[in-house]
Order: C-alpha cells, then structure tokens, then sequence
C-alpha cells in the first residue's frame, strides 16, 4: 500500500453495516505478544450493540474510502444508547459513545484523526458530548486527549473519556434551563433574569457544602439514636427510648431521607460546579424528596 494514501470521507449509510463490524474488530485493543481476538467477539451482545442495525435514530458515522478503489479503509461512528442497551462508555441518553479504527495498511496516515474531528464537527449540530471507552496502553489515548476528551471515569481499568461539544455557557436561565454564550440580563425564552454561570457555580459550591453537612451531621445523629435505641432495656444503661416500631420507623425514614437530600444536595453541587448548569433531574429529585419530608412532617403532626 501505498504510504499517503490519497482518500474521501463519506457518511455511513446502513448497507455500511458489515464493514462497520469489521472496524470494530479492528478497534478492539490488543497488547504486544498477546493472542488475537477471535472473529467471532463482535457478534457477541455487549459489542454487538455498536453496529447492529445500523441507521438508527441518533447514528452516525463517516467512512474513509480509498480514491482508485473506492474501498472503505477506516470508519469512525457513535451510537446513543438504546432503553437498558448500554455500552462500555455510557454516560447518559444524549451522549453517544464513538469508535473509531482503521485498517492495518492504513494506519499512521492520519486517516483516524481526520475521521474523527468530521464526526465530531457533525456531533456537534446534534449531541452535547461524547464519549469512548480505552484501554489504558492503548497509544489512541493521547489523540483522545489531544482532540479535547478527558477522563470521567475509570471502569473495569479502561478510563472512560469525555468530550464537551457544546461550549460552556455564560449565562443561565433557572426558570426554563436556557443558556447562552453571550451576556445576557433576561430569558429570551421565559423572560426571567439570567444568571451567570460563573454565579451558578457558586450556587453549586454552597449546594455541595450543605449536602456535605447535611450527610455528616444526620448521619451522626442516626449513629447516635441507633445506639440509645439498641441499648433500651439492657442492664445498667442509662440511656431508653419509649417508642414503638412505628415510631422507630418513622424516625429512620425521617432521616433517611434527610441523608437522601442531602446526597442529592452534593451531587446537584458537583454538577453545577463541573459543567456550570443546572441539573433538571437532580433537581427533580430534591423537589420530591423535600415533598416527602414535608409529607411526613404532617403526618407526625395528625398521628402524634
């Protein structure tokens, strides 16, 4: 082969799919002096699920193809997850996880590089983020890194990379979630006062602070009434509770979802203080816990 090979990129379309497997038998990381992969690992269901029935809602994917032969080389695609089908980089339901591989002949070209800032120039009309999956030695790490992707996680011991395509915003609205990369005083959308992000991350600050103490403090008062409730009746204790079950129950549940909120507090926190917005299903979650606890209190009150 040739070693610049002249080549096209196009999108992939669904009669792509055979190659697409193939590539992603090539993606598949393996260590100086160790055995093959069999051929047939790509028709197993945790791998499988990256090509099958390619051409659905959310893929894409671009193919090189080799000027002359018109033979595809090398293939870069992502794939959001589907209901519980999901992958080794998953993230959330908006952010696709991307592979990319070239065929052997072809490598150190260039071609793999090329491939995947089309995909993500495309990614970025449609998707906030994506993500990959690496095998820690694997050399590709460093143009994940060099390409604006970086560590999440570490699952299974492959890091788990991140890459934001939406720019981070300036200002935010807490009344519809709208953002802009502009300095802006009022929602366009709803009309209310934005905020800056740099103010939401604030807010993240305090929301982490007071999730931290708020776990800390319950949780020491849950250790401490636990104990006086578990020594009631022994010999010589000077400690008793002259409650029931019922009331045993409804002070755990009290506090457990006190500790609930408070988890929810913290990570609401960190999420405004990494990405500078706002979360709407942390959110949700700490509305509907503070309604059970005020739930609860009325009941307490009516019972007792």
């Amino acid at each position: 082969m040739p070693r610049d090979s002249v080549y096209t990129i196009r999108p992939a379309t669904p009669s792509d799919e055979p190659f697409l497997r193939e590539m992603l038998y090539q993606s598949l990381y393996v260590e100086d002096g160790a055995a093959p992969f069999p051929l047939a690992v790509v028709h197993q269901a945790e791998l499988a699920r990256y090509v099958k029935g390619w051409g659905r809602r959310g893929d894409l994917g671009f193919i090189a193809v080799e000027a002359g032969s018109n033979l595809p080389i090398g293939a870069a695609w992502s794939r959001l997850a589907e209901g519980a089908d999901k992958g080794f980089a998953y993230v959330d339901d908006e952010t696709p996880e991307l592979a990319v591989a070239v065929l052997p002949g072809y490598r150190g070209q260039g071609i793999g590089t090329d491939l995947l800032k089309r995909l993500l120039a495309e990614a970025e009309r449609s998707f906030p983020a994506m993500s990959l999956s690496v095998s820690p030695d694997n050399p590709a790490r460093r143009l994940y890194e060099r390409l604006g992707f970086e560590t999440l996680d570490v699952r299974g011991g492959h890091p788990l990379m991140r890459k934001n395509l939406k720019p981070s915003p300036v200002s935010v609205c807490y009344k519809c979630d709208y953002e802009s990369d502009q300095v802006l005083t009022d929602c366009p959308e709803c009309g209310k006062r934005m905020r800056p992000a740099a103010q939401v991350k604030v807010l993240g600050w305090i929301l982490l602070l007071l999730g931290t103490f708020l776990v800390l403090f319950m949780g020491a008062i849950t250790f401490v009434v636990a104990s006086i409730i578990s020594r009631t009746g022994e010999p010589g204790s000077t400690q008793s509770f002259n409650g029931g079950p019922k009331e045993i129950l409804m002070i755990f549940g009290i506090f457990g979802l006190v500790l609930a909120f408070g988890f929810a507090s913290m990570v609401a926190g960190f999420w405004q203080v990494r990405y500078g917005r706002r979360s709407k299903h942390l959110v949700k979650i700490m509305v509907g816990i503070a309604i059970a606890l005020l739930v609860i209190a009325e009941l307490v009150q009516v019972l007792f």
